[in-house]
């Protein structure tokens, strides 16, 4: 009898996992998106958190916390519960915020589990309409005519823009002030007056307005094809000495189940597979990235050991 028993209590034990993960989720889950409405970052996870919630039966319910370049939502997702229904939208800037802020109020490696990567993006070199350069030797030329009276606008402090400029000085020596806007259509306005003269910026931000004749697009800022742009050099083909783009991945806090985090993983690459996913993508400026939650801690580790060698070649001081 004691062994029948005994027996029992084995099978229950090693049944209760996968029940506890077959109840999940049993609520809604909450997806903090550190970028404001309607931002790239939040549309594409918006649309991905409709694909899942699809299948996972419960709503994905988005919380945007914009601000310091994504660095204060980032923040607020570390303080979540472990428990599978608090998520955070995490990109590239969390990755530059550690690096260039003296407090980024959180460490992606540490205070999260990965759960997989989205999309990564591209980003363009774009100039102002009045700048009379049409190429980046042509804009490097100008720029040295004229030292410390040309602007480079970003949408703020520890943004890819922000690392974008200071790395640009600092590689093809001139001399710029980074203007630091709080967004991208706050920017945009200084590029089209010419109060700034050059911007980086993610691809689909500014083709609009490269089409109308407002800006110009002279570069890539890595040597990826975006469709929409198949005449802008690419960053080796216009030797802009950069390598800076950017990406978004889902994570939670660390502690999160194991069991949670993959059942989260597979939701999300089915998402992913979607075709109008794949689509927005692209359309976003990028494409999406399949893989387990190694593809996401691959990519942000890549990340930082490219902004580590960008801060340094720009000497860029902890603010």
């Amino acid at each position: 009898m004691k062994r029948r028993l005994a027996a029992w209590a084995l099978m229950l034990a090693a049944a209760l996992p996968a029940f506890a993960q077959g109840t999940y989720p049993d609520r809604p889950i909450r997806v903090v998106v550190p970028f404001g409405p309607g931002s790239g970052p939040d549309v594409l996870t918006r649309l991905i958190a409709s694909k899942m919630q699809a299948e996972l039966g419960q709503q994905m319910a988005i919380d945007n916390r914009a601000g310091a370049g994504g660095a204060i939502g980032t923040a607020f997702g570390r303080t979540l519960p472990a428990d599978g229904y608090h998520l955070t939208m995490v990109g590239s800037p969390a990755v530059i915020a550690q690096e260039i802020r003296k407090e980024p109020g959180f460490d992606i490696f540490n205070d999260f589990v990965a759960i997989g990567a989205m999309t990564e993006f591209v980003n363009v070199m774009v100039v102002s309409s009045t700048v009379g350069a049409n190429s980046v030797a042509e804009f490097v030329a100008e720029a040295r005519r004229r030292p410390g009276q040309m602007n480079c606008a970003s949408a703020g402090i520890s943004t890819p823009g922000h690392l974008a400029c200071e790395t640009f000085k600092a590689r093809h020596g001139v001399e710029l002030l980074h203007v630091p806007f709080t967004s991208t259509p706050q920017a945009l306005p200084a590029l089209f007056s010419g109060e700034a003269h050059v911007a980086f910026f993610v691809a689909p931000e500014v083709l609009q307005h490269v089409q109308s004749g407002k800006l110009k697009a002279l570069a890539m800022t890595r040597d990826v094809r975006w469709p929409p742009l198949p005449s802008t050099p690419l960053a080796t083909q216009a030797d802009v000495r950069l390598n800076v783009g950017g990406w978004i991945g889902l994570m939670a806090p660390v502690g999160t189940p194991p069991a949670i985090v993959s059942r989260l993983n597979a939701v999300l690459q089915n998402a992913l597979r979607s075709p109008d996913v794949q689509e927005a993508a692209v359309r976003a400026g990028g494409a999406v990235l399949l893989g387990g939650p190694e593809k996401l801690r691959e990519v942000a580790e890549r990340e930082r050991v490219e902004v580590k060698a960008a801060v340094a070649a720009a000497r860029i001081e902890k603010q």
